[in-house]
């Protein structure tokens, strides 16, 4: 499941995420730089909260935004890999 800070951005199984995602990077890339990255883990459940910048370029390169952004995930260890069982991310208010 991925949860954003758009109305309508819930995405909950593959094909779903396949979707959305596909659209989006037929769109734009967007990659991001992370100044803080907090990580727990208990057994085979991680939880993860990061914070840093988004920045947003058409598929030229030129730049559309740089904004704050933060998202919080749920990992779960399935054998020798960690698994997204969720993801929730947002565009804090600008300082």
């Amino acid at each position: 499941m991925m949860v954003g800070s758009g109305n309508t951005q819930v995405f909950k199984g593959r094909a779903a995420l396949e979707a959305w995602l596909g659209q989006v990077f037929s769109e734009m890339r967007i990659s991001f730089e992370m100044n803080r990255v907090d990580i727990s883990h208990h057994g085979d459940t991680a939880w993860a909260f990061v914070e840093g910048t988004e920045t947003a370029r058409d598929l030229s390169g030129k730049v559309l935004g740089i904004n704050p952004y933060r998202f919080t995930a749920v990992l779960v260890k399935r054998g020798d890999v960690w698994v997204w069982r969720l993801f929730h991310g947002s565009t804090p208010e600008k300082a």
